[in-house]
């Protein structure tokens, strides 16, 4: 693989780490080391051709990374919960993409234990993020064709489609996986891509809504360009509110996907609203939130947050947390992190479905 794409990837590695548990309501999440799930924090069965390979028992887990991967690493193999092994997958890719990117081989075990080990967190009922999945059994994928089993390595790469993954100019450079290019079941693949996506994508949406937990909700803000926003107002309308602060690195790389949402389905009735948590000067919110949506196109209302908002979710985890409304003004679920817009784009399609039924 060119050191382009790996850059790219090893920077998509540290984001989906801070997937697990978005940025916390206090810790400062600007650095790689607080990209993995620290200790204490909050954060459909594989295809068998590569979940026979999944580790049975915790002793056959890799050894311990160098440095300051070993103490989350560690800790997560013995949390013994959907939560550690979340962790514990989280610190397997990280460390795999550094290796791999090196050159070392080894890498590509850590990246293969992580897809492995995502597979035993959702059988045990964790809520994976998609994007995490999407790279980590796309780079398993990568692995278990330079090893030459072909088989394997296009179900792991058909996963992580399931899961989202959409780079077709990476998926046809890629010199890690020339073995599965090779194949008519690849080319089959990236002919019905789009397809997969958005049935795997509709598919957890409708499951996700129908399992999720409810809770009451409500809100009534002045925004920063002075309007009145409020949940009472909106009713009627699909709403995703976006619980979010300009200083948090997941939150902004998020922005795009809601602007694009806003664009996309703002005249089917559906409505983008985030709700502002600055870590600045109280007098110097408003200008640094209206200057980052000039900066960054922000098309919706964005209004500032308060702690009575805050904690009307339960067990706030920390940021962003995105709250899917109905249009009867119901929270229908809550996620934590970053998401892709496949997964944000199918949830607001269901909701809309059912407000046009």
């Amino acid at each position: 693989m060119s050191k382009k794409n790996w850059s790219a990837l090893s920077l998509l590695g540290v984001v989906c780490c801070l997937v697990l548990v978005g940025c916390g309501d206090s810790a400062n999440n600007e650095t790689a080391e607080n990209a993995v799930a620290p200790e204490g924090a909050s954060s459909a069965d594989a295809e068998s051709a590569v979940a026979d390979n999944s580790p049975e028992t915790d002793a056959e887990y890799l050894p311990a990374p160098e440095g300051n991967l070993s103490g989350p690493y560690m800790a997560a193999q013995s949390m013994d919960d959907a939560n550690g092994l979340l962790q514990l997958a989280g610190v397997s890719l990280q460390h795999g993409m550094q290796l791999a990117k090196s050159g070392d081989e080894s890498g590509y075990d850590y990246l293969a234990q992580a897809a492995q080990v995502l597979r035993k967190a959702k059988a045990a009922g964790a809520e994976v993020p998609s994007q995490m999945c999407a790279l980590a059994f796309y780079k398993e994928a990568c692995g278990l064709s330079l090893k030459g089993d072909v088989e394997s390595g296009l179900a792991a790469l058909e996963e992580a489609i399931r899961c989202g993954f959409d780079d077709k100019n990476l998926l046809n450079t890629d010199t890690d996986i020339a073995a599965l290019r090779k194949t008519e079941r690849f080319t089959e693949m990236m002919e019905s891509m789009d397809e997969i996506i958005a049935a795997a994508a509709a598919e957890e949406a409708k499951a996700q809504l129908a399992s999720a937990e409810t809770f009451d909700f409500d809100f009534a803000l002045t925004d920063f360009n002075g309007e009145e926003q409020s949940l009472e107002k909106l009713k009627g309308k699909v709403l995703i509110v976006d619980i979010w602060g300009t200083w948090c690195p997941p939150c902004r790389a998020e922005i795009p996907s809601f602007v694009k949402l806003q664009e996309t389905y703002g005249d089917q009735g559906f409505q983008m609203i985030g709700l502002n948590y600055e870590r600045v000067a109280k007098d110097k919110v408003a200008e640094t939130v209206l200057s980052f949506m000039e900066e960054n196109g922000i098309n919706y209302p964005c209004a500032p947050g308060t702690d009575e908002i805050k904690d009307q979710v339960p067990g706030f985890r920390g940021f962003p947390t995105t709250l899917f409304i109905d249009h009867t003004g119901k929270v229908r679920m809550s996620a934590v992190g970053l998401h892709r817009y496949g997964y944000l784009e199918a949830i607001v399609k269901t909701l809309l479905e059912e407000k046009d039924a």
